[in-house]
Order: C-alpha cells, then sequence, then structure tokens
C-alpha cells in the first residue's frame, strides 16, 4: 500500500463486497477511506450498486467532490424495477441508479455499466433498450459479465430450478453452472451494433476470457483519455498490453515467449516486495484466483516475494498448473517431448495462441494436459515487445476521446 500510495496508483474499491452499504452510516468504514483517499489525493476506481451514493447526500457529496479522477463502474442485471425488485431487493432500483449516473455525469464523473451478473431469462429481455438507456442516462461503456452458480448457495430449490428451466443457454464447467459462451456472444454482438447505430463513442465490451472474441474491457475505459498527469497512476504489469500485442496478427498461430512478450524489471514500476502469506493474507490467498500463489492457510510466516517474481507467477507461471495467461480463450500451453510444459532456459512457460479456426489442427491432447507440441510451436510467429510501459495505452492516433467534458474536468 506504502508503494501505491507514494505513487499515487488508482485504487480500485468494492472488487469484494458492496462499498457503500447503509451499515456505513454507523460504521464509517468507506467514510473514512474516502476521507484518507481524499486527503492523500489518490484517484479511484470504485465498483458499485451505488446504494448510500443514491441514498445519502452526505455520502454523494463527498464522493463526487474528490478532488482527484474517479471512475465509476455501476451494476445492473436489469433496467425493469419489477425485475430487480424481486432479484436484488436490497440494492438501489435501476431508475435510481441512472439517476446517479447522471448526477457523476454533472460532476465529470465518467460511469462504465457493468451488466452483471448477465442472467438471460431476465437480462436478455430487451438488450437494446438497456443500451439505449445507458446512453441516454450519460454511461461511457457497458462491460458484459457471466453469472456463475457455485457453491452451496446455489443447491437450493431456487437455483436447481433456475438451472432447469435454463439449461439450454447454461454450460457446465466442473461444479460450476454459467450462461453459455455462445449465449454470451449473442448477447454482446446484440448490444454493440445497437450501440453502433446511436453513438459510436459508447463501447460494449466483453471479458477478458474472450479477449480475442468480445472487445475487451481493459484499455477501452476513461482511462485512456485521463490527463497525463493522472495516466502514471495506472498500473504498468497488467497483462492488457501483452494481449494487445497478440491481437496485431490474430489470423496467425503464435509462440509466447515471457523473454520477449513479457515484461522488463528494469523497465516497470512495482512494489519491490509482495507478502505471500501470514493470518489473514494466507486464508484469502488460498480461495484466491485461477493461477495465482496458493500458500497454506494455516501459516503465521509472513513470506516476502519480490515485485518481479509475483508478477511472474500470478501474469505467467502461476503456482497451480499454469498462469493467469493460460485463462484467456485461444491461448494454450506448450508440452514438450515428454509431456511436460515447456520451458524457456530461465524456466518461464511457454504458451501459444492458436486461431479457433486451426484448433483442430494444432493441439493435441496429451492424456494430462492438452496443448500445442514443442516442435510445432517452434515454427510460430514469435511476437515481441519492448517490456516496458511504452504501451499501458493505446497510442494518441488510436485513442478515442470520450467525452471532452471528463477530460477537461482534471485538467
Amino acid at each position: 500500500m506504502g508503494w501505491a500510495l507514494r505513487g499515487k496508483y488508482f485504487i480500485e474499491a468494492g472488487t469484494l463486497c458492496e462499498m457503500f452499504q447503509e451499515a456505513d452510516i454507523s460504521v464509517r468504514s468507506t467514510w473514512n477511506f474516502l476521507q484518507a483517499t481524499r486527503a492523500l489525493k489518490i484517484p479511484l476506481i470504485v465498483n458499485t450498486k451505488g446504494n448510500l451514493l443514491c441514498k445519502s447526500d452526505e455520502y454523494f457529496q463527498l464522493f463526487a467532490t474528490h478532488p482527484v479522477p474517479v471512475i465509476v463502474n455501476l451494476s445492473f442485471t436489469t433496467y425493469d424495477d419489477n425485475d430487480a425488485r424481486a432479484n436484488e431487493p436490497f440494492a438501489p432500483l435501476p431508475s435510481e441508479r441512472v439517476k446517479l449516473i447522471r448526477r457523476l455525469r454533472d460532476h465529470g464523473i465518467p460511469t462504465t455499466i457493468y451488466l452483471a451478473p448477465y442472467m438471460p431469462d431476465i437480462t436478455g429481455k430487451d438488450l437494446p433498450g438497456i443500451v439505449r438507456r445507458s446512453i441516454d442516462a450519460g454511461a461511457v461503456a457497458l462491460h458484459l459479465r457471466n453469472f456463475y452458480l457455485t457453491g452451496k448457495h446455489f443447491r437450493t430449490r431456487r437455483w436447481t430450478r433456475y438451472v432447469a428451466d435454463n439449461k439450454a443457454v447454461l454450460s457446465r464447467d466442473g461444479m460450476v453452472w454459467k450462461v453459455s459462451r455462445t449465449e454470451m456472444m449473442r448477447a454482446f454482438d446484440v448490444m454493440r451494433e445497437e450501440a453502433e447505430k446511436i453513438d459510436p463513442r459508447f463501447k460494449v465490451l466483453g471479458m477478458k476470457t474472450e479477449w480475442f472474441e468480445m472487445e475487451p474491457y481493459h484499455g477501452r475505459m476513461p482511462m485512456d483519455s485521463l490527463p497525463d498527469q493522472f495516466q502514471a497512476g495506472i498500473i504498468d504489469f497488467t497483462a492488457i498490453p501483452i494481449l494487445r500485442k497478440v491481437r496485431e496478427a490474430l489470423s496467425q498461430p503464435q509462440t509466447l515467449l515471457w523473454s520477449k512478450i513479457g515484461y522488463k524489471e528494469s523497465l516497470i514500476d512495482l512494489p519491490r516486495t509482495v507478502y505471500l502469506s501470514g493470518d489473514d493474507e494466507a486464508t484469502w490467498m488460498a480461495c484466491s484466483c485461477l493461477g495465482a500463489p496458493k500458500v497454506p492457510t494455516a501459516s503465521a510466516v509472513k513470506l516476502l516475494e519480490t515485485g518481479y517474481n509475483w508478477l511472474r507467477m500470478g501474469l505467467w507461471n502461476g503456482t497451480k498448473d499454469f498462469g493467469f495467461i493460460q485463462t484467456v480463450g485461444m491461448i494454450w500451453p506448450v508440452v514438450s517431448a515428454n509431456g511436460l510444459p515447456a520451458t524457456e532456459s530461465g524456466g518461464d512457460r511457454i504458451y501459444a495462441f492458436v486461431p479457433r479456426e486451426l484448433e483442430k489442427e494444432l493441439i493435441t491432447d496429451y492424456g494430462n494436459t492438452t496443448g500445442v507440441s514443442e516442435s510445432l510451436a517452434s515454427t510460430f510467429l514469435v511476437p515481441e515487445r519492448a517490456g516496458g510501459t511504452e504501451d499501458k495505452f493505446y497510442p494518441p492516433e488510436k485513442r478515442e476521446i470520450w467525452y471532452d467534458d471528463f477530460n477537461a474536468h482534471w485538467i
């Protein structure tokens, strides 16, 4: 956190739970957080349904007058108040959240719609209407996100019936039910076409795991239009520039080498050290995202890792079967002759991008894994980046200045 504060890096809040719950009026956790980031002039990205922002002018004024940039991701499942009452009774009505978008816009704060979770029988009732209302309210983008049903909560009669009623548009991955890729792509295409008709600046965006077929979320946000002094506060070490580089040759199979397409330690700003375990941290990491370092929950020892090795583990190598990069569709492991994951001389795993139409020709099932043979991968295109921050954002000639009033607000 000290590193983030020193560098004035954006803090993303509201990723695990709603930060504007009514209970905060007495607890004051979010209130104190906003006061602290305000005093330190830390930019914010906030994911929320907007409870207190809709209902408390005190909270709205504190938030809306933040002295440095704020970007809001406002969640909707539907724009229909009646459906919302039945499915999200503790959230503000969609009509209230639409008013919030307009109020935020008046204060120079851009809002992206998180259409999350996408429930085909509810969200999918009027997809063009959702786009029209989002644009009319002043939102700058819409991010389509899937619906995952897993765990004890979804074993109830209601959700068992829901799966049975919607099985035609759901798919199963192990113990997890989710909306099928076909249905997600259909919804994405319908909304994107509607947006193009009304206002091409408004982007319907996809999921990171479908980066190469659905226009991705990161990199097409208001971030690209922030003044230079605040762009430095966007972290340097995401997967986005790597995936953008792959997109430059989508019709060709490519071999992805960390030494060529990854980050160079000397060219990015990242923490010198990162805690990997210890009490609460260990518990959290044990249930963390796929590919993240996993440590025993019982350990009270605080382990330190260098920032660069932490990045390579989480993004590329992982400590499980693979790193995050392999969770992106059309990226496969490269497999050596002995059936194990192929690696570079420095130990970094090798991956391959394979266009979907070439999968049957190039992908092999090895029994314990599925991927591309090392000998075949040696014939693929090898994309290369400089490895720094030069491609953190779209170049100026490719950027779309979404709305001048947002940009002018912070200059």
